[in-house]
């Protein structure tokens, strides 16, 4: 899940250098939450993302965001827009998309229904974030 704000408190008896905090970030296409209700919409977004694993990225831990994806049309694509926003502002650009399979269900995937033709939308998305 996204949310890992007590492992700063209850730190795990890893040397760091072999511990990858991965937190799973998804929209309102995947799992609706009540700050994408919120009236400051998607300017709250960072907050809530620095309050869940954010804090982590301190140059002393590894975050890679294990996944993150989803429609990506309406406030999905605000809110995915806005995450490839903040993590291009930590400077941490690793993170793995799901997923590219169109048949996904809640998500959609990179790839169209015919399985064949790139979703140009996310793949530029992801072409920001590298």
């Amino acid at each position: 899940g996204e949310n890992l704000t007590d492992a700063g408190a209850k730190p795990v008896d890893l040397p760091p250098s072999r511990l990858v905090y991965s937190p799973h970030v998804y929209g309102p296409s995947i799992f609706d939450q009540p700050y994408f209700k919120a009236s400051n919409f998607p300017d709250n977004l960072p907050n809530a993302w620095e309050e869940h694993f954010g804090y982590l990225m301190d140059g002393r831990h590894a975050v890679v965001t294990g996944e993150f994806g989803g429609k990506y049309t309406d406030t999905d694509k605000t809110f995915q827009d806005a995450f490839v926003d903040y993590l291009i502002a930590e400077d941490n650009r690793s993170a793995f998309y799901w997923c590219l399979n169109p048949n996904s269900g809640d998500t959609g995937g990179l790839l169209e229904n015919d399985w064949k033709t790139v979703n140009e939308d996310k793949l530029a998305l992801l072409q920001r974030l590298q």
